[in-house]
C-alpha cells in the first residue's frame, strides 16, 4: 500500500530537519571582507570555500559582491570578473573560489552567499610578496548581529558590512583592559555597504601599547556585519566569532528554516512557480498566513521571536501554511471538512 502524501512529506522533512547542521552553517552567509590584488610586493587574493553537510542534496548557491557603496563589485573568481558568482556543491561535496588577484591595486568589498540548503562558508585571506606567500588567515562565515564585542588592540582590523538596503548608524566604542570606555565614534554605512579600517585608524589618539576591547552596536536599529582581523607585530590571526548568540537574527534563521522545507516538499508535491515568502515587521502582529492566489507565504518576525530558538517549531508553523498552497495545487485533502487540520497533515 502506498503511503499518504502527508506521510512521505512527514519522513522526508524529519530526514531534513534531524540531520543537525554544523556549527555557522547557514542559507545567508555574510563574508563582511574580501581583499584582491595590489603591487607585487603587496598583493592580495581572497579564497571562498564551501562544504554541504547533508547526505543526499545536492545545493544551489549564489555570489553576491558589493563594493564600499554597496554597488556591485566586479571580481575574477576564475572565470572573468563579475558581481555575481553561480555554482553547486554536490552532496558531502566541497567547492572552492580563489581570486585572481588581477589588479595592481588593492580592491575590498564583501559578499553575501545564498543557498537553497544550509552550506558550511569559510574565507580565507593570503598576502604575498613579490610572489612568495607570507601569511594567511581564515574565517567561518560571520552572522549579522546588532552587536559585536571582540579583543582588539591597536593594530586590530576591523570591517564593517550593511545587510539592508537602507544605511545604517554604527557606535564603535574601545573599553581599556579595565573595561572603562576610553574612545567613542560613529559610523554611517551607505545601503548594502562596507568599510575596512584598523582600530588605529579609527581612533588615531589610542597608544600603540592598547590592548582592551571594542564594541561596535547598532542601538538595536537593524543589524551589522562585523568582522575583526589581529595583526600583533605583523602577523595576521583570527578573533573567536564576536557577534551576540541570542537573540538570532529572525530574518536568517526565517530563511534558512523555509528554503529546507521547500526542498522536502518540491520531491513530492507539484507546487509549480516557488512560493515567495514575505517577512514581515509589522511589531503589531503576531501571525502567519497562505494566500494561495498570491502563491504567497507571509510571517511576522514577531511570531519567530516568540518560538524563540525553536527550528522545529517554526518549521511546524510554515509547514502548515506550505500546506495551504499545496491544498491549492493538488486540490486533494486528507481532511476535507477541516483545511487547518488538513493543513497541518500536508506540512507535517
Amino acid at each position: 500500500m502506498r503511503a499518504p502524501r502527508s506521510l512521505l512529506l512527514f519522513f522526508l522533512t524529519a530526514t531534513l530537519f534531524a540531520q543537525l547542521d554544523p556549527q555557522g552553517a547557514q542559507v545567508i552567509s555574510y563574508f563582511p571582507q574580501l581583499a584582491d590584488g595590489g603591487p607585487s610586493a603587496q598583493q592580495w587574493t581572497t579564497s571562498l570555500t564551501f562544504v554541504n553537510p547533508h547526505s543526499s542534496y545536492i545545493v544551489a548557491a549564489t555570489a553576491n559582491f558589493f563594493d564600499d557603496n554597496g554597488q556591485p563589485l566586479a571580481l575574477n573568481f576564475g572565470n572573468g570578473a563579475a558581481s555575481t558568482l553561480k555554482f553547486t556543491v554536490p552532496p558531502q561535496g566541497t567547492v572552492s573560489f580563489t581570486s585572481a588577484a588581477a589588479s595592481t591595486n588593492i580592491i575590498a568589498g564583501w559578499a553575501i552567499v545564498i543557498s537553497s540548503l544550509p552550506l558550511e562558508g569559510v574565507v580565507q585571506y593570503r598576502f604575498s610578496a613579490n610572489g612568495t606567500p607570507q601569511q594567511g588567515v581564515s574565517v567561518q562565515a560571520t552572522p549579522a548581529s546588532i552587536l559585536f564585542r571582540s579583543p582588539a588592540t591597536a593594530a586590530t582590523g576591523l570591517a564593517f558590512a550593511n545587510p539592508f538596503t537602507v544605511p545604517i548608524s554604527l557606535n564603535v566604542v574601545t573599553n581599556d583592559s579595565g573595561g572603562k570606555a576610553i574612545a567613542q565614534t560613529s559610523l554611517t554605512l551607505p545601503a548594502m555597504g562596507h568599510k575596512s579600517i584598523n582600530l588605529s585608524q579609527l581612533f588615531p589618539a589610542l597608544p600603540s601599547s592598547f590592548r582592551g576591547s571594542v564594541v561596535v552596536s547598532t542601538g538595536g536599529a537593524g543589524s551589522v556585519v562585523a568582522l575583526s582581523l589581529a595583526s600583533d607585530a605583523g602577523v595576521l590571526s583570527s578573533y573567536p566569532p564576536s557577534n551576540l548568540g541570542w537573540p538570532v537574527s529572525q530574518y536568517e534563521r526565517i530563511w534558512k528554516v523555509w528554503l529546507k522545507l521547500l526542498s522536502a516538499a518540491s520531491d513530492l508535491y507539484p507546487l509549480g512557480p516557488t512560493p515567495n515568502l514575505v517577512i514581515s515587521d509589522d511589531t503589531s502582529s503576531i501571525n502567519a498566513f497562505a494566500n494561495a492566489a498570491q502563491n504567497q507565504i507571509t510571517i511576522s518576525t514577531n511570531l519567530s521571536e516568540l518560538i524563540s530558538d525553536s527550528e522545529s517549531e517554526l518549521a511546524f508553523v510554515l509547514g502548515h501554511e506550505l500546506g495551504h498552497i499545496i491544498q491549492a495545487r493538488i486540490g486533494q485533502f486528507i481532511f476535507s471538512t477541516n483545511i487547518e487540520l488538513d493543513a497541518d497533515q500536508q506540512g507535517w
